[in-house]
């Protein structure tokens, strides 16, 4: 294997949650708190994400108040608490066999980690979940692009950088990695939008638009 330990991201990564998650969540709260502005469409709900990120989005640019924000978040656990979230076909598969080859698998996230926790157990029938879970975390300094969840991991196992690899399919993953000195590869499979691929292609050391050529990559 190329890498002793792979952190991947949750959504759109792993599971293919925006569309039936996070996208509804974010419509629920838009009709419920800022009814007189149109919503993003599913691509501009993307790019929001990558840039300028959610939160600034919702603080800098939809000015929530901190009683808003609790009310948002109480929709996103709400939408979260379901079953819409599913792994990509082989992705839960290639983390197990990496796994079970020796690997380390962790996860850094903007998801709660309960629920990441949850999804893996679901779907591998309790019999897998990650070595540790960096999900979201009020602290910026704690949460990606931060590279904490990486020199916090790195710190916990003394792996070294080179012995890591980020996948994520989002800016804010590939900007945690840089900080920390690692390596990112970017997940494609889930959207191919002009302006993330274009920044992604240039910042990872792979651009990857199917899961199993992660495999070919990783072994």
């Amino acid at each position: 294997m190329k890498y002793k330990c792979v952190i991947v991201d949750h959504d759109d990564t792993a599971v293919e949650s925006t569309p039936h998650v996070h996208y509804p969540a974010y419509l629920e709260t838009m009709s419920l708190l800022r009814p007189h502005l149109e919503p993003e469409n599913l691509e501009g709900f993307f790019l929001k994400n990558f840039r300028p990120g959610f939160m600034s989005y919702l603080r800098d640019e939809l000015r929530l108040t901190d009683e808003e924000l609790a009310t948002e978040i109480e929709i996103w656990h709400r939408h979260m608490s379901g079953d819409g979230s599913h792994f990509y076909p082989g992705f839960l598969e290639l983390l197990q066999e990496f796994h079970a080859s020796g690997g380390m698998v962790a996860v850094a996230s903007h998801s709660d980690a309960a629920a990441i926790a949850r999804d893996y157990r679901r779907a591998s029938g309790g019999s897998f979940e990650p070595d540790v879970i960096f999900g979201w975390n009020s602290d910026p300094d704690k949460r990606k692009p931060s590279p904490y969840p990486v020199t916090e991991l790195l710190s916990r196992t003394g792996l070294t950088a080179g012995d890591v690899v980020v996948v994520d399919d989002l800016s804010p993953g590939v900007i945690m990695a840089e900080k920390a000195g690692v390596h990112a590869i970017a997940a494609g499979w889930a959207h191919q939008i002009e302006e993330i691929a274009a920044f992604m292609k240039s910042r990872c050391v792979a651009y990857l638009t199917e899961v199993e050529s992660l495999r070919t990559f990783l072994f």
